[in-house]
């Protein structure tokens, strides 16, 4: 084979080249033989290759070495990501000496590959010494104590990384220790993921006490870490104390109603934080009344998720009530909530008076046509909701057709999902007429309906007329094999849109 390459041209070789993938040549053209290895060096996608992906299925015994000249020669390498693969020692030794020496590289991940405490120990070297890293992915590692105290230690004098992510790595109680310590003294990181770990409330009192007087990390993914309501009052005094964290995601952590009325407090003495996740946890009627209280007040929080809490029409009424007082909430997540008819004429009455509502995702509801029909009356006087997510409510036909009477009206709605709502080639026909008219909708969500080819059809030889309309998802529906070819001739026929099957 040596013999052959030996023979052909330069040319040659670089029109096969360009025929195969970038990781299929970093790992199986590489090392071939010298002359091939030049040739590769000279080729200019190889000369520019700034991002590789390594994962199980795709590393051979020859991996690391090519790996290793890559890291050494090329100068335009930015992003490594190497998953789901289980090293052994040695070449995480190999490994991590060559990322110490690399000068280039700004994003490494390193998730699920089970890095043994010797490997974390040389990452942690790199972490050290290394001046161009700034983001750091290491999930699903498994990482023990020492493996902990080896990244604790050099985060406390690291000046580079702004990102590191953590999660899926069974960090608990005792672990988070060391960490937060470290991140006390830490003045460059920015964002920390650290979400499905085991943290708990002790954990949080931990981590919060040393992020008091923290003044760099903005973002923080604390989901899915058993932290409950007594781990939520550890949050109060931390939040007063703290001037910069802008994101918190405190989704799936137990959170009840005593750990909503500590949140109630905190939002309103907090002027930082614009984000906050409280998805999936259980805050319920009790629970949201508080919240919505020091909603009516808080003049910074610009989204709010609070997706599958128990809230029930009930609950949304506090929340409505809120909304008609704050003058900063943009986005609101309320999908899973058992929001009946109820719910929506109380949301509906908001969005009358509310000015900065912008995006609201109410999916996976109980709102239905009567609902539906509160929310058109109010949105012909509202003009300042671009977004509305209103998949798998039930509107069936008559609530399409109201939809499709407001879009004839409503000239400040630029996005609007209707996916899994049992709309036929009929609520199609409903649609079409009000195309001509709209000159507002950018992006229509029709996913997982009952629509046909022959509904398709009529939809796009009806677009003529309307220039603002560019995306449209009509995938999982009953678009079958019969007739798609002619479907796809009249769509490429169309304006320039971007259609999703």
């Amino acid at each position: 084979m040596t013999s052959s390459i030996e023979r052909l041209s330069i040319e040659l070789i670089y029109r096969i080249l360009s025929h195969i993938d970038d990781v299929t040549i970093v790992l199986s053209c590489r090392n071939v033989c010298q002359r091939l290895n030049s040739i590769i060096e000279t080729y200019e996608r190889y000369r520019k290759l700034n991002f590789i992906h390594l994962t199980s299925n795709r590393i051979s015994s020859n991996c690391l070495l090519c790996l290793g000249n890559i890291l050494r020669r090329n100068q335009v390498l930015k992003i490594l990501k190497i998953d789901c693969v289980q090293l052994n020692t040695q070449a995480e030794q190999d490994l991590f000496e060559e990322l110490l020496k690399n000068q280039t590289l700004t994003t490494l991940y390193l998730c699920w590959n089970r890095i043994s405490s010797q490997g974390i120990q040389s990452l942690a070297n790199v972490i050290l010494h290394n001046q161009t890293l700034i983001e750091l992915h290491i999930e699903g590692n498994h990482l023990d104590s020492e493996g902990i105290k080896h990244l604790s230690s050099s985060l406390q004098l690291n000046q580079t990384l702004t990102i590191l992510h953590l999660k899926f790595n069974q960090i608990g109680s005792q672990n988070i220790k060391d960490l937060a310590k470290s991140l006390e003294k830490n003045q460059t990181l920015i964002k920390l993921y650290l979400g499905f770990n085991k943290l708990g409330y002790e954990g949080s009192n931990y981590l919060t006490n040393c992020l008091g007087n923290n003044r760099t990390i903005k973002i923080m993914n604390l989901e899915n870490n058993q932290i409950s309501d007594r781990g939520i009052e550890y949050f109060h005094d931390f939040l007063q104390l703290n001037q910069t964290l802008t994101t918190l995601d405190l989704s799936l952590n137990d959170i009840g109603v005593k750990g909503a009325k500590s949140l109630s407090n905190i939002l309103f003495q907090n002027k930082t934080i614009t984000t906050l996740n409280l998805n999936f946890n259980h805050i319920g009627v009790q629970g949201i009344q508080s919240i919505a209280m020091s909603l009516s007040k808080n003049q910074t929080l610009l989204t709010l998720q609070l997706k599958h809490n128990q809230i029930f029409d009930q609950g949304t009424f506090f929340i409505a009530d809120a909304l008609m007082k704050n003058h900063t909430l943009t986005v609101l997540h309320l999908e899973e909530n058992s929001i009946g008819i109820e719910g929506a004429q109380y949301l509906a009455n908001a969005l009358k008076r509310n000015q900065t509502l912008s995006e609201l995702h109410l999916g996976m509801n109980s709102i239905e046509f009567q609902g539906v029909k509160y929310f058109v009356n109010a949105l012909l006087i509202n003009q300042t909701l671009k977004e509305l997510y209103f998949e798998k409510n039930n509107i069936g036909l008559k609530g399409i057709q109201a939809f499709a009477e407001l879009l004839r009206k409503n000239q400040t709605l630029k996005t609007l999902d209707l996916s899994n709502n049992g709309i036929t080639d009929r609520g199609i026909e409903c649609l079409i007429s009000m195309l001509a008219e709209n000159q507002a909708l950018t992006t229509l969500n029709l996913r997982s309906n009952y629509i046909t080819v022959h509904g398709a059809m009529h939809f796009f030889q009806n677009l003529r007329d309307n220039n603002i309309l560019n995306t449209i998802d009509l995938s999982d529906n009953r678009i079958v094999t019969d007739g798609h070819e002619h479907l796809l001739s009249v769509y490429e026929n169309t304006r320039n849109l971007n259609v999703i099957f």
